[in-house]
Parts: structure tokens; sequence; C-alpha cells
């Protein structure tokens, strides 16, 4: 089965390691992003402008959360994983923009926080 017709559930169905951590990355940030919400699981979501913190304490993504990006002005999306450790939603922009990419990530301002 190629890795585009790989179904978002089997992260959370599948038992080995390393298996859950092969179609996590064939999968992908982006895709997991937008599916995940439809998934009966819990996510926990944190929101700040055009960010949203994804967060998942169950089976599946247990090492990591998921940083996306919607642009207002073009719609494109982005997504990056993030380590654990950054807890809040600023600490995981601003690992994703000194890690990944800026330009995909910029900081916003401290303004309008949702």
């Amino acid at each position: 089965v190629h890795p585009s017709q790989w179904q978002t559930q089997w992260v959370f169905e599948e038992e080995y390691n390393d298996l859950q951590e092969a179609l996590i990355q064939g999968i992908g940030a982006v895709r997991l992003s937008q599916e995940l919400p439809l998934i009966p699981e819990e996510i926990e979501q944190e929101v700040m402008q055009e960010y949203s913190l994804l967060k998942n304490e169950n089976k599946g993504l247990k090492k990591k959360n998921i940083l996306r990006r919607i642009d207002s002005e073009t719609g494109d999306i982005n997504a990056v994983f993030i380590p654990k450790i950054e807890k809040t939603i600023q600490r995981a922009i601003n690992y994703a923009n000194q890690n990944c990419s800026a330009e995909q990530f910029p900081i916003p301002d401290n303004d309008s926080v949702e």
C-alpha cells in the first residue's frame, strides 16, 4: 500500500513502535495534523493566531506533538513534529522557527494570543 493511502488511525492501532514511527513519518505532520481532529481519540489543542499545537497523550504520538500553521494569506498548511519537552505553543513556535524554518514558522506578535 502506497503511503498516500495509509490511514491515520493505523498510528494509534499499531503495537510495534518501529512500525508506528514508520507510519508517522510516512503519513507526515501535515496530513496527521489535518486528520487528527477526526480521530475519536482525545486531542488537546492550544491555539495562537495561525498556529495550533496538537497534543495527544494516548498511544501513537507519545513522544511528539504537532505544530500546525495555516497561513492566513494563502491558506497553505505547514506542520512539523515538536518534541514533547516544548510544552507550550510559544515554545513550540520558537523551536520550529529555530530548528525547522523561520520562513514557514514565523514568531507571531504576542498581542493577539487567543
